[in-house]
């Protein structure tokens, strides 16, 4: 547990009549006494309950569920929902699936709260059970949407409506984050790297089912009790749908599958309300660069002197073709290989074909790190081969290169981790291209899964690129996977900009924190390496970094949580400033008896919030 001297100080007990007792804390603690005996809902992370009967969750999520843990080894049952048991009961097995399996070539992409600990011998719940404890009758209530299979719990107290929503809906009209409701689409084809806050259409049925049962009041899961809940759903309805509009506006995703499929993506959430895009760039198919050819969702750039760059290199089709080509005379020699983004559809044969055409790896510095070390990060579609033999360009940095003038920019599109290579003719009047790896396409950008880090400062994400090619207007685009060249007129960058500026009060006005980045950036708190393979028979090290969107400088206070038996280090104290990362370094002395996958976590507090367990790395043993 994080000592208390370095957290935040409780929010005091609400004042309630003598049956019941709230305390808001790092998770909430709402009590039930009858008779000497006491119901908990969510937990007593404060500890100020000795025993309970039963302890009741709302959803699968570790920085809830620990502070039930105390509870449940006192004798209290634990009440989960039944849709979610395996991740509360089998928690390894989840933790196991991911070290091995899912971590890696993840386009499922959801975010990793899972529970580290086991619950044992847990009540399991679903819609239309009911809970019977002394007097109390408890309706469990299927509110599917900040998780999967999340339910609540309607009950009369004193003869009010009471309804505890878990993490349904943060005090104030917002949620806790907007990146929690990435999911996939399967009617419609679309998995869950594709499904920007799909969940969201779960999540606004399930608010307008509780707003039908006319409660006097919502317990949630942090924050204080919600005493004007008709108010406070319908304004976080109004504003989930303001946001999935202006996404709407910019939707990439579009392009790929076409006006039927973007229109029924609309009406789950919109309705019938017309989701208004972008209308499409301009489009070049015919008459392109003679030094350009096309593979898969690579480009190769050809000069005179038959020396070439290769542009992503993410199959061996790739290198068979490349290959090819240098067999029919198309080029000599392979100078280097760029890469646009750290994907594995864009790196996993880099290096082999660097290898094999002893050709140099080309990069934005700002990738150095997750394309040479990714094994250090938990990020969608990561590739399981390192590229130690990368030779990174500087922001801006340009070369001769025989006919060409080059130049790489850090361009955080698609994801934080992203380049973009110029390529323009010195010859007069030659067309430029930048290549701009999954930025763009001509219907949008490419921002539809949320944990790709796509953020909202003007210098670190997708607003930072539309600055960039604000400079080159009339460049052509080059989407890896988009046929056709494409640019943006004037009045469509401009567009592109006022709807991304336009996003940030809304994100803002759902967000508890004081800057929307917050809510669409799951590792703004992370450890680092994510993985790694190691004895019991030495210290390990873990780092634990902050990025602070905040707009001033911030405080943080980060504890780790090694497994049971472990010694704990001490707390952290940061000082980080606005805009910036600053990491702290942990040492670990695990037992000598250690083996098989441990998972290590982490708790944050800042200002008003005290996150605990909210993010993890994971440790395989010998």
């Amino acid at each position: 547990m994080i000592t208390r001297r370095v957290l935040l100080a409780a929010i005091p007990a609400t004042a309630l009549a003598k049956s019941q007792t709230f305390h808001a804390g790092p998770t909430n603690t709402f009590a039930i006494h009858r008779n000497d005996r006491n119901l908990v809902i969510y937990g007593d992370p404060l500890r100020r309950i000795a025993k309970a009967d039963q302890v009741l969750l709302t959803h699968a999520r570790r920085d809830i569920s620990w502070s039930a843990h105390h509870l449940i080894e006192g004798g209290a049952t634990p009440v989960i929902p039944a849709a979610e048991a395996n991740l509360f009961t089998n928690p390894q097995s989840t933790w196991q699936t991911l070290y091995a399996r899912t971590r890696l070539h993840d386009y499922a992409n959801q975010s990793t709260h899972f529970p580290t600990l086991p619950i044992r011998n847990p009540r399991t719940v679903g819609e239309n059970d009911k809970i019977t404890w002394q007097d109390l009758s408890i309706d469990v209530i299927a509110t599917p949407g900040f998780t999967r299979g999340a339910v609540s719990y309607s009950f009369l107290l004193d003869g009010k409506r009471t309804i505890a929503t878990g993490d349904l809906i943060y005090p104030g009209s917002k949620l806790l984050d907007i990146y929690s409701l990435q999911d996939a689409i399967p009617e419609l084809k679309v998995r869950g790297y594709h499904g920007f806050a799909s969940r969201m259409a779960e999540l606004m049925t399930s608010l307008r089912r509780i707003a039908a049962l006319s409660p006097h009041q919502l317990i949630p899961a942090r924050g204080p009790i919600i005493d004007n809940p008709q108010q406070q759903i319908a304004l976080l309805l109004d504003r989930l749908a303001a946001l999935y509009a202006n996404y709407m506006q910019t939707d990439a995703f579009r392009w790929y599958f076409g006006a039927d499929n973007y229109n029924a993506r609309a009406s789950r959430i919109l309705g019938n309300t017309k989701a208004n895009g972008l209308p499409y760039a301009e489009t070049i198919q015919k008459d392109l660069p003679s030094w350009m050819r096309k593979v898969e969702n690579a480009r190769l750039v050809i000069s005179q002197s038959g020396e070439a760059i290769l542009i992503d290199c993410g199959s061996q089709r790739i290198i068979n073709q490349v290959r090819a080509w240098q067999a029919e005379g198309v080029f000599k020699k392979l100078r280097a290989v760029y890469i646009t983004h750290y994907h594995d559809d864009h790196t996993d044969f880099a290096q082999t074909a660097a290898n094999q055409f002893g050709a140099e790896l080309w990069s934005s510095y700002e990738q150095r790190d997750i394309l040479m070390n990714p094994s250090r990060y938990r990020m969608p579609c990561l590739t399981p081969n390192p590229i130690p033999g990368l030779a990174p360009w500087q922001d801006k940095e340009s070369r001769d290169w025989h006919e060409f003038r080059i130049q790489n920019f850090h361009f955080p599109g698609q994801t934080l981790y992203h380049g973009a290579l110029l390529v323009e003719p010195k010859a007069p009047n030659s067309q430029r291209v930048l290549f701009v790896g999954d930025s763009f396409t001509p219907s949008g950008v490419d921002d539809y899964c949320l944990l790709n880090r796509n953020l909202l400062h003007p210098q670190k994400g997708l607003l930072y690129c539309l600055s960039v090619l604000a400079t080159m207007p009339d460049a052509y685009l080059v989407n890896q996977h988009v046929e056709p060249l494409f640019r943006f007129s004037a009045s469509q960058l401009v567009q592109l900009r006022k709807s991304l500026e336009t996003r940030i009060p809304i994100l803002k006005d759902l967000s508890p924190f004081d800057d929307a980045n917050y809510s669409i950036d799951e590792q703004w708190f992370r450890l680092s390496p994510y993985v790694q393979k190691r004895s019991a028979d030495k210290p390990l090290t873990i780092e634990a970094t902050i990025l602070n969107h905040s707009p001033l400088a911030k405080v943080f206070h980060v504890q780790i949580h090694p497994p049971a038996g472990w010694p704990t280090p001490k707390p952290s104290k940061l000082r980080v400033p606005s805009g910036q990362e600053t990491t702290a370094t942990f040492t670990l002395n695990p037992p000598s008896a250690t083996s098989g996958l441990q998972t290590i976590t982490a708790s944050i507090a800042f200002d008003k919030h005290d996150l605990r367990h909210w993010t993890e790395a994971l440790i395989e043993f010998a």
